[in-house]
């Protein structure tokens, strides 16, 4: 299982969310989850923000490594599950086939809520935290539903 996590410059939000996700994978055992990101306006292979980097760090997580993509017709294609933050990003996955937004969720719709995820752009530290601490209630709703839709393998301890 693919998922895809999409904002707009694949340097706050989506980072934060796939590393998060990421980690939750780990914690939870799961096989044959890839979790990926990508930004409807990224550069190519620009590294995720320092604010990004310092919110994920307090939580033991690193995303130190990551680099931007922008978002392509073929990471769509791939993906089984696309996470997008905002409405304009899940318009941009419609832009490239409507056929992609069976499987394009809004994050905040996952676990009953609604609206965009704000970006924490050119904000001080305390917006970045703030930003990936709503996403976090989210993520972990995701994946319960994948563990609880048996979509996905645990392993064997």
């Amino acid at each position: 299982m693919r998922v895809l996590f999409i904002c707009t410059g694949n340097t706050c939000r989506s980072p934060m969310a796939a590393g998060y996700f990421r980690s939750l994978v780990e914690k939870n055992g799961l096989e044959d989850v890839d979790t990926l990101s990508a930004g409807t306006f990224a550069g190519d292979g620009e590294s995720a923000s320092q604010h990004s980097i310092r919110s994920m760090g307090k939580l033991g997580i690193d995303i130190s490594n990551h680099r931007s993509a922008p978002l392509t017709k073929e990471l769509v294609e791939s993906a089984d599950i696309i996470v997008a933050m905002t409405s304009s990003h899940k318009t941009a996955v419609g832009s490239l086939s409507p056929v992609f937004l069976a499987k394009t969720r809004l994050l905040s719709e996952i676990s009953n809520g609604d609206g965009d995820i704000q970006d924490p752009f050119g904000g001080d530290f305390d917006i970045y935290d703030d930003c990936l601490k709503s996403m976090v209630p989210h993520l972990t709703a995701l994946c319960e539903e994948i563990i609880q839709a048996g979509k996905t393998k645990k392993r064997r301890t």
